[in-house]
């Protein structure tokens, strides 16, 4: 059977024998086609191929069916007839075969132009145009990775040009620091760092040598389990996964992380650069053609970033070091993509591995600098923490200096830690722990409440969160002792507010708010800053030269004979009585003599009477003697005819208070300024309907 004829054969029973075959050899593949063996020996696939193939130039060409035939030309080569071509041994004694003859090619002429004009000459209706196949699979699976796709991208533009939109100063700002890179690169190495960047740069080189021990540890004991599986293939007769050479150079690096750790000192800020020279050269041995093949090489390079490049950032100190060292992996693949590029995959082309390792060069350098960012950082931050430390332990023996004890307390104003000093000042021997008690537990009731606004008074954002004021105690016998606290605000590492409070006993010595002569310079500036300090809201006054005028009354004692000129119910039954009988405490006589010296300076230069009210809170006085009673309200100078010798007192309902009047003679008390500018008369009228207290002095009281 002559060629053309078995073509002939297979086209009228196209839709048994043919398409029954071809859908077979769709389905079970190459291997599996019917192999039959013709007289020379070679099997009659090839020739069943060559059917099939025709029977679809025959499709194709019946489905141009209205369209000019196409003039395609199909090339082919060594095909054979079936019949006799002996084969013959070639030089190496393998088999090969005699090409076959020109005349024999030209026997599938006659076929080919019989498909031709059988397709030319078929009965229209029965040519079914066929359109090409469509996988349906792979069409929803294109149309889904389109939509998702597209979706994300969409996504991230627009929130992007959100965030450009809304943050454009910022974004410009980092912008430009990026344009700017190479010229502060050029300029940090021009001029001289400073005394802060020094200290730094050697808190950083102090981190990368810690980290890096830390890695040498890690590593060395990777690469024993490494050697370890090489051992063990050698032992039970295994093929080994890498060559000799690569394995040696195994070999060399845990030497290499051996002695790093036998000698540690070897390992110092001076010698960084070098350890990461010299590891990249190995890293970049890895990819040469005697270690691994040009496949392997390209998977390699990934492995290599991630266990070489970026780990061994830590060591570089120079940015010029990482740029030049990483430079040589990128020379390294690239030299094999061209040299070698007929054993890469036919999918890794020269520009696939060039473009990847531009990508991974640029991804190496980005870690390096984020790695040295971040390390900067955390140099300064764990030198802020040290100064911060320090400042804290400057204070803390500056207040071991002046006060009895210090204790720190928390936002809950609870002490951290017991404090034997403040355990001693209250008497409480035995097991007693002070741990988690809260201060104002220390304190009377009635002091409690006001010294714990004090130490509250902070904002988070205050920029002097310092301050002293005047409080007491309560010892184990009941005793009341009256101290001084000193408070400074501070915060902790994990954002915690906490106060340092120094305290000072002062019973049975003058405190360190009040100076030794304040008894009798009642214009002294210290006096006024011990008054302010210790109220509840703290007295705010102004300290300027006109207090200077009170100097000349130094040495005189406070009068006693000033009294109540008026008052309203239900208190009018105080009208005569003394200041002292009234005011226990004697602070009271002399804030109300300063006053009245302050009024009479301002009068004797001339000025007008200021409009100044003061504010005051829980002030000891006694309308009848043995009950002690607490007042709150103001006090404000008026304006008389003979001058400003009146002092006007308005108070809320006075309130009871079970205590002895001998022990009200502790009691602190302090004035607040008030809103300014108020002239005395309309202060007068504005507290009119109030209980209202008035202490003229008489023409013959010393001023």
């Amino acid at each position: 059977m002559v060629p053309g004829q078995h073509f002939l054969h297979l086209k009228d029973q196209l839709g048994s024998e043919v398409g029954e075959e071809e859908r077979d050899y769709r389905q079970n593949g190459e291997d599996d086609l019917p192999s039959t063996t013709s007289g020379d020996g070679f099997p009659e696939r090839k020739n069943v191929f060559l059917d099939i193939d025709m029977t679809r130039l025959q499709h194709e060409a019946i489905s141009t069916r209205g369209e000019p035939l196409r003039g395609n030309s199909f090339f082919y080569e060594d095909m054979r007839e079936r019949g006799s071509h002996p084969r013959t041994k070639d030089s190496r004694g393998g088999d090969m075969q005699k090409a076959p003859e020109a005349s024999t090619r030209w026997n599938l002429v006659p076929a080919i132009l019989v498909a031709v004009l059988r397709t030319c000459t078929a009965n229209p209706s029965s040519l079914v145009p066929r359109k090409p196949p469509v996988l349906a699979m792979e069409t929803s699976e294109t149309f889904a990775f389109k939509m998702v796709s597209l979706a994300l991208q969409f996504v991230f533009l627009a929130r992007v040009l959100y965030l450009t939109s809304v943050c454009g100063k910022d974004f410009r700002k980092s912008v430009a620091q990026c344009m700017s890179w190479p010229r502060r690169v050029v300029v940090s190495c021009i001029r001289k760092e400073s005394a802060q960047e020094h200290v730094i740069l050697l808190e950083v080189l102090r981190l990368r040598v810690s980290i890096a021990k830390t890695c040498n540890f890690i590593f060395g004991i990777l690469l024993v389990f490494v050697v370890a599986t090489i051992q063990i293939n050698m032992l039970y007769k295994i093929d080994r996964w890498m060559n000799s050479v690569t394995t040696w150079t195994n070999v060399g690096l845990l030497a290499l992380f051996t002695f790093g750790l036998l000698c540690p000192c070897l390992v110092r800020p001076s010698t960084l650069n070098f350890w990461y020279a010299v590891l990249m050269i190995c890293g970049a041995a890895f990819l040469s053609p005697w270690h691994t093949k040009p496949d392997e090489a390209y998977t390699f390079s990934f492995f290599l970033m991630v266990f070489f490049r970026i780990p061994c950032a830590i060591l570089c100190t120079r940015l010029s070091c990482a740029i030049l060292l990483n430079l040589l992996f990128f020379v390294v693949m690239a030299s094999r993509a061209f040299y070698e590029a007929d054993e890469f995959n036919p999918l890794l082309k020269a520009d696939v591995i060039i473009s990847t390792e531009c990508l991974l060069f640029t991804l190496t350098l980005v870690c390096t600098i984020a790695l040295k960012n971040s390390l900067s950082r955390r140099a300064e931050m764990t030198i802020q923490r040290k100064n911060v430390n320090s400042q804290l332990s400057a204070a803390q023996s500056l207040l071991r200096l002046t006060c009895d004890a210090v204790v720190e307390v928390d936002t809950d104003l609870r002490l951290t830690k017991h404090s034997p000093e403040l355990a001693a000042m209250l008497l409480k021997g035995g097991p007693c722990n002070l741990d988690g008690t809260k201060l104002t537990d220390l304190m009377p009731p009635m002091e409690a409440h006001r010294a714990e606004e004090n130490l509250r008074r902070f904002s988070e954002n205050d920029p002097e969160p310092a301050q002293a004021f005047h409080t007491r105690l309560v010892d184990s016998c009941s005793s009341k002792l009256c101290v001084e606290m000193f408070q400074v605000q501070y915060t902790k590492t994990d954002g915690q507010y906490c106060h340092l409070v120094g305290i000072r006993d002062f019973t049975d010595s003058p405190g360190l708010l009040v100076p030794a002569s304040s008894e009798q310079s009642l214009g002294n500036d210290l006096f006024e800053d011990t008054l302010r300090r210790s109220t509840e809201s703290s007295l705010d006054m102004d300290t300027d030269s006109n207090f200077s005028t009170a100097s000349g009354y130094d040495g005189r004692k406070p009068q006693t004979d000033m009294r109540v000129h008026a008052a309203s119910a239900p208190v009018d039954s105080v009208v005569g009585m003394t200041v002292s009988e009234l005011f226990p405490a004697p602070h009271t006589v002399h804030l109300l003599q300063r006053l009245q010296h302050e009024a009479i300076a301002v009068q004797d230069r001339g000025e007008p009477l200021r409009g100044n009210s003061f504010i005051y809170k829980e002030l000891p006085v006694c309308f009848s003697p043995g009950k002690p009673t607490e007042i709150t309200g103001s006090m404000q100078v008026l304006m008389t005819g003979t001058g400003p010798k009146h002092v006007l007192l308005s108070f809320d309902e006075p309130r009871m208070r079970s205590r002895s009047k001998s022990s009200s003679r502790n009691s602190q008390h302090g004035l607040c300024q008030k809103s300014q500018g108020t002239p005395a008369q309309t202060a007068v009228e504005s507290l009119a309907d109030k209980p209202t207290l008035k202490d003229p002095r008489h023409a013959s009281t010393q001023l």
